[in-house]
């Protein structure tokens, strides 16, 4: 009798490329791909998203279940981009926000639609959260993990990396704050698809110096260039009666070390001071507070990580099982919403949940991404109180880099876990993906 090949014939495996193809086109109207297709082996793809960096595409992936890589197979894990890609002349946005698709022979067709219906949910996700360039939000996807029009701020990235900042405040008037106007066309878009055309752009750079500020800001120099001060930090709170705090954006750190030393009168009227960088090269230093800066506690740039701040997932297992935490997700909203932390976290900890007032801990989770850690500590700055918080992400990475503020800043007894998703699901744990729908609006 005839034996049947374990391995996808060479027309399988085009059948299987093409269905690859048509999902990612649909999903993503602003796609290229880096290689002429009728040219290359069927098994890789290789393409760029126009408005979508790389990093934000294979965090969308990996959470719906699709590992992929970045650039080519030879600069995986480089942020240079791909030195192939750069050798054929291909755009720099597209050089260093490629991403490789693979699979092999002895793939099934039955695995390729399941990647096919990640890749969907993925992209379904992506859209809700207003990040596909010229594709909407659909009313019926809006993300509610963490409102568009929510009271508060949010750290917005461009595609070149420019970081910007937007505060809506309590009475619906809302900013923009950036460095420069480099990347604003595609900022508005952003804010357009939020339904905040109105938005205000205030810019930081010195050709914007004679820009009309509005009510509650004020423009401050100093010799590594112009920041802005919001003076009214209260009204970015849902409620009035907290203390208040100045916010202030600013180039570099460098700015707020000459402003504190300049001994600037509105820097030392209030409590707290928020300080957001627009030029520093991570989200930890994105955010530095400084507390009662007329007492002298002006402490400048990052400071060690405390020691203990990671955990790995037996330490974690531990800790859930014995004490009240709540569980941060710093992940952003287009992960969660394919890949629900608090689901795994049950299945593989068999922990109570936090209404079930049951004897042991509870675990109480929320959904808080990195780019609205700002406003969570503000929060917590305003009102504080005694929390245990454990802080999860994909590889560990921005979870650490969120419990290192909470506990520099705010005080709080947080922890990191080590290796994060990746480590906790290792080795064969997997979820199958779950209804964008349903994940909006879960939590």
């Amino acid at each position: 009798s005839e034996t049947r090949s374990i391995f996808l014939s060479h027309d399988q495996l085009n059948h299987c490329r093409d269905k690859l193809i048509a999902t990612l086109t649909r999903c993503f109207p602003t796609l290229v791909w880096n290689a002429n297709l009728r040219r290359c082996v069927p098994t890789t793809l290789n393409f760029s998203v126009e408005g979508i960096s790389s990093r934000e595409l294979m965090n969308a992936f990996d959470a719906a279940g699709v590992r992929v890589s970045g650039g080519s197979a030879c600069s995986s894990g480089q942020s240079t981009g791909s030195h192939v890609l750069t050798a054929m002349h291909l755009p720099k946005w597209r050089t260093l926000n490629s991403i490789r698709l693979s699979f092999g022979p002895a793939s099934s067709e039955a695995e390729i639609d399941a990647a096919c219906e990640a890749l969907q949910q993925a992209g379904e996700a992506l859209r809700a959260s207003c990040m596909i360039p010229n594709l909407p939000a659909r009313l019926d996807q809006m993300n509610e993990t963490v409102p568009f029009g929510s009271t508060g701020i949010s750290e917005l990235r461009a595609l070149d990396g420019t970081r910007a900042w937007l505060l809506i405040c309590r009475g619906g008037e809302s900013f923009l704050v950036s460095d420069c106007d480099r990347a604003l066309s595609e900022l508005q878009n952003k804010l357009a698809c939020r339904g905040l055309q109105k938005t205000q752009i205030l810019l930081m750079d010195n050709g914007a110096r004679q820009q009309q500020l509005s009510s509650g800001w004020r423009r401050l120099k100093s010799a590594s260039g112009h920041s802005l001060i919001f003076e009214t930090g209260d009204h970015l709170l849902q409620e009035p009666n907290h203390a208040p705090a100045l916010i202030l954006f600013a180039p570099y750190k460098d700015c707020l070390a000459e402003l504190l030393a300049g001994k600037d009168a509105g820097l030392f009227a209030n409590k707290l001071l928020l300080a957001c960088f627009a030029c520093e090269p991570t989200a930890l230093t994105a955010y530095e507070f400084q507390f009662n800066a007329a007492a002298g506690a002006t402490t400048i740039g990052a400071t060690p990580a405390p020691s203990g701040i990671e955990c790995n997932k037996v330490e974690l297992a531990t800790r859930l099982r014995n004490q009240s935490f709540t569980v941060l997700d710093v992940r952003e909203a287009f992960e969660a919403a394919t890949c629900h932390m608090d689901d795994i976290l049950q299945q593989i900890l068999a922990l109570p949940k936090a209404d079930n007032n049951s004897a042991g801990s509870a675990l109480n989770f929320k959904v808080v991404p990195l780019s609205r850690f700002a406003q969570f500590i503000l929060e917590r700055l305003s009102e504080p109180r005694q929390e245990r918080i454990l802080c999860i992400c994909r590889s560990g990475q921005r979870s650490l880099q969120a419990a290192e503020l909470l506990r520099r800043i705010a005080g709080c007894e947080a922890y990191s876990l080590r290796g994060g998703l990746a480590d906790l699901l290792a080795p064969n744990l997997s979820l199958p993906p779950r209804s964008v729908n349903k994940g909006l609006h879960d939590h």
